[in-house]
């Protein structure tokens, strides 16, 4: 950089050291200033393809689309065997969605010089939001066959295996993509959601190594891999045993050296620190830890060695993230109550206080419960570090971010003000991160990949407005706006508690470009706002009447604007049903006594027992998320024929469904050859009642609006 100013202090008119200049600025993310040197170096000499290609990079970076398109244009009029530029051109038309143009500018990058590996894997991303997954996989397999070690061919070869269900040779390419691109989140995140397919009955340690890494990530989300590190564990002899002892029925379990030892391993520590594990032979594994714990502490033959305080503290970490939802006897609230008078007493006197002692109460209660946890030693380990800033620092910024949110409508329905309060209580979910994409991911783009056979995705603006209806804890709220980074979005909740959760997380990914606020959809009618895309998951359903709901936000759409809707399915909740008859006749109350009671209940059933079923949920494990599934005050359930008559009268045409992996969308293709673009719902229906899990989270499904 030095080197290039000089040069331009020199020679100020010679356009390639401007040109230098821009490329420099751009590898340093400094996107205005290399504008202006590009264009001064087109300015010196129009006819300079290389100028014009770069000064289209960089437009199309800061989110200049139709000015970009321009200056490659007249790139490619300048030199049109450029393959490079022709490559640059069709990437920035399939960002935009103008996916066949952009197959035309990539194939001709591919004609022009066959043994470029970036237009191939360019051209695979857009034959795959085609439609055409197979092409796709043939593209990303030549490219890696000229590049091996180009990290995006090796990701995009991977997710597209995956989607296919080879995951064996998935799992090869992203361990590949994942050491070719360390610094990539969105590669360890590919790598984690192939790996969260996985189950294992047999123990390998080198898969536990994989896995230590992708825990050990600080920017992927951790909870899809939680039952495939459960699953590897369990397979281990050693620690097979430690769990096996829990369950023989004497509520004793020694902790000594071996045993210590054995929990103290990377990958259980990472797990209990990063991932609510839903499996109940952990959940009893954890009763018993910190049951024997706390007896042994009480009679004085517990230790206080490092080891031991960091096992301790990663089961405080996973039973706050379970919401405390272990059922807890009479003696073992005494004896905490114990532990609280010796930690409390201590930090009055200003006496130390072991790191032992306060991670086992963290075990029990979270460490904000006490009283003068703002005296709390300056912890020794960055495991109990974490632990302080999970249970003290967070919630008290949350409390003073609830004070501060804005308003923008009244809550004036009794049902409204009732699930309100149920999220005031309970915020839902709670939730570490996002998943990584590691790049984003526009409307247009998304929305031409997801129904590339739909005539109504029409165009979509390049900063596309946004609302979030119903946004919860944010998790939603945090996946759009890292997916559509010049998007505005604005996320209203009923729930101040979980709106604050959600501004402390949007805060900490450092998301600037939403907008939170307090608000009834109900009331939505009198915002004088309308949006490009709506997105209301999990939310219409608990309404006293969805049809009005559905009514104000097709209200608030601009014409042609896109809504994503996510409703819970009749077929797919039927344990769930079962579970909240279960309830109902025994009689449990929403509260933590009764949804511990209920849980117990329930997992003492029989297998083939329809309630048991809910077991399956990873919400079953913890207080909230339990309370959300089984015990939620309002809740309305649909079937796909509901839906065709709920959207008929708003004119609000069904695109078709969003799924978490592409095998069910060509599952169901193989099956309906006939219904290529996946949008009859009477086929759908047929699919569900052959596969009844297909839903069994929710409908997540897209509609247009028209005129």
């Amino acid at each position: 950089m030095a080197a290039l100013r000089r040069s331009l202090e020199l020679a100020p008119r010679n356009d390639v050291y401007w040109q230098n200049l821009g490329m420099v600025l751009l590898q340093l993310n400094e996107l205005t200033e290399a504008v202006t040197s590009l264009r001064r170096a087109v300015s010196l000499k129009g006819n300079s393809a290389p100028s014009h290609q770069y000064l289209a990079v960089v437009l199309h970076r800061i989110g200049h689309f139709d000015e970009a398109v321009r200056e490659f244009e007249q790139a490619l009029v300048l030199n049109p065997r450029d393959d490079l530029a022709h490559n640059n051109f069709g990437y920035t038309l399939l960002e935009q969605g103008r996916v066949e143009r952009a197959c035309e500018q990539l194939r001709r990058a591919i004609e022009i010089n066959p043994n470029n590996a970036m237009a191939h894997n360019n051209l695979g991303n857009a034959l795959r939001a085609l439609g055409d997954l197979p092409e796709g996989l043939a593209m990303y397999r030549r490219a890696v066959e000229i590049e091996p070690g180009l990290p995006l061919a090796r990701l995009n070869l991977g997710r597209a295996l995956a989607d296919t269900g080879q995951l064996d040779a998935a799992l090869e390419h992203l361990h590949a993509a994942a050491h070719l691109a360390p610094e990539d989140v969105g590669v360890w995140q590919s790598l984690a959601d192939v790996l969260a397919r996985f189950r294992f009955d047999v123990y390998s340690p080198e898969v536990e190594v994989v896995l230590v890494e992708c825990l050990s990530q600080p920017q992927i989300e951790p909870a899809y891999l939680a039952l495939t590190a459960a699953s590897l564990l369990l397979a281990d002899a050693q620690f097979l045993g430690i769990v096996k002892s829990t369950g023989e029925g004497t509520g004793v379990l020694r902790l000594d050296a071996a045993t210590v030892r054995q929990l103290s391993r990377p990958l259980l520590l990472l797990l209990l620190e990063n991932a609510l594990i839903p499996e109940p032979a952990f959940e009893d594994l954890i009763s018993h830890l910190r049951r024997a714990a706390i007896f042994a502490r009480k009679e004085g033959s517990l230790g206080s060695d490092a080891l031991l305080s960091e096992v301790l503290a990663a089961i405080a970490h996973q039973s706050f993230l379970s919401e405390y939802v272990h059922q807890e006897s009479s003696d073992e609230t005494r004896a905490i109550e114990w532990l609280k008078d010796k930690i409390e007493q201590a930090l009055e006197r200003g006496n130390a206080v072991s790191e032992v002692d306060l991670a086992l109460f963290a075990c029990y209660r979270p460490l904000h419960e006490l009283q003068g946890d703002s005296a709390l030693p300056t912890a020794s380990m960055p495991l109990f570090s974490r632990l302080i800033l999970r249970q003290v620092t967070e919630p008290a910024e949350e409390a003073l971010i609830r004070d501060e949110l804005p308003v923008l409508t009244p809550i004036g329905n009794a049902v409204s003000r009732a699930v309100q309060g149920q999220y005031e209580q309970s915020p839902y979910p709670r939730w570490m991160r996002p998943p990584s994409t590691g790049r984003a991911f526009p409307l247009a783009l998304r929305l031409r990949t997801l129904f590339p056979h739909s005539a109504s995705v029409g165009d979509v603006p390049q900063r596309p407005t946004i609302l979030i209806a119903g946004c919860g804890t944010g998790r939603h709220v945090a996946s759009t706006a890292l997916l559509n980074p010049d998007s505005s979005i604005l996320a209203v909740d009923l729930s101040r508690a979980s709106l604050a959760y959600a501004v402390r997380r949007a805060n900490e990914l450092g998301l600037q470009n939403v907008e939170f606020a307090q608000a009834d959809i109900l009331e939505l009618d009198q915002l004088g706002r309308r949006f490009d895309l709506i997105e209301c998951s999990g939310v219409l359903h608990h309404m006293q009447n969805p049809s009005e709901g559905l009514r104000v936000l097709a209200g608030r759409l601009n014409s042609g604007g896109k809504m994503k809707i996510g409703l819970y399915s009749e077929i797919g909740r039927r344990s769930v049903v079962a579970s909240k008859m279960l309830i109902a006749e025994r009689g449990y109350a929403a509260d933590g006594k009764g949804i511990r009671d209920a849980r117990a209940a329930i997992l003492a059933l029989p297998a083939e027992d329809g309630a048991r079923g809910v077991a399956d949920s990873i919400d079953f494990y913890s207080l909230s998320g339990c309370r959300d599934l089984l015990f939620h005050i309002q809740e309305r359930r649909y079937t796909l024929e509901d839906i065709e008559a709920l959207l008929a009268p708003l004119r609000l045409e069904f695109l078709g469904f969003e799924f978490d992996s592409r095998t069910t969308l060509l599952d169901y293709r193989r099956e309906y050859a006939n219904d290529p673009a996946a949008n009859s719902l009477r086929n759908w229906s047929e699919y569900e009642a052959h596969y009844p899990s297909t839903f069994a989270g929710m409908y997540q499904f897209w509609v247009a609006s028209h005129p």
